[in-house]
């Protein structure tokens, strides 16, 4: 591992770099993007931003990704990282609005991805020209679709919202 030193008054500037000379920290007012020398996990700090002005390198020596530290980037966040008291005990699959095709009071709608096991809630959006209640609503076995139970035929136009919710694994 190499240091170097430098002082300027009382500020002293330390800079280290790993075997490869790949550097471990760095500092300066822009923020480097897909360049070479900094190491995997490189500490970098904005001098010339206000707010949190920390960056860890995600990306490679080769090709640098500097990430805002603090801030969660998209998909980055699993179940598995989340605490026993904060876990969900089941996550939204789908949502969404569908018509119905009308024709008999009872109706199963695809819905894509939905299985027998999800649990689903089912609201009349606008109950169309027939005036009808949702009766009853549940996941069809086979997958993908939803018995909807109305209380007549609900025509087609009447609008439903769809909620799936499948138990967090």
């Amino acid at each position: 591992m190499e240091r170097n030193q430098m002082s300027i008054g009382e500020l002293t500037l330390k800079t280290t770099k790993d075997a490869d000379g790949n550097y471990l920290f760095a500092s300066g007012t822009t923020v480097p993007s897909a360049a070479t020398g900094y190491a995997k996990g490189c500490i970098f700090i904005d001098t010339d931003k206000s707010g949190s002005c920390f960056y860890l390198n995600t990306g490679t020596a080769t090709s640098c990704t500097f990430t805002l530290v603090g801030t969660i980037g998209a998909s980055s966040v699993t179940l598995a990282m989340l605490a026993a008291g904060i876990t969900p005990a089941a996550i939204c699959v789908y949502a969404g609005s569908k018509t119905t095709a009308g024709g008999a009071a009872s109706e199963d709608i695809t819905v894509a991805g939905v299985l027998a096991t999800d649990i689903i809630i089912v609201t009349i959006q606008n109950n169309g020209t027939n005036n009808v209640t949702l009766l009853e609503s549940k996941a069809k076995a086979g997958d993908g679709a939803i018995t909807c139970v109305f209380s007549g035929n609900p025509g087609a136009d009447c609008v439903i919202n769809v909620t799936a919710f499948r138990a967090a694994a």
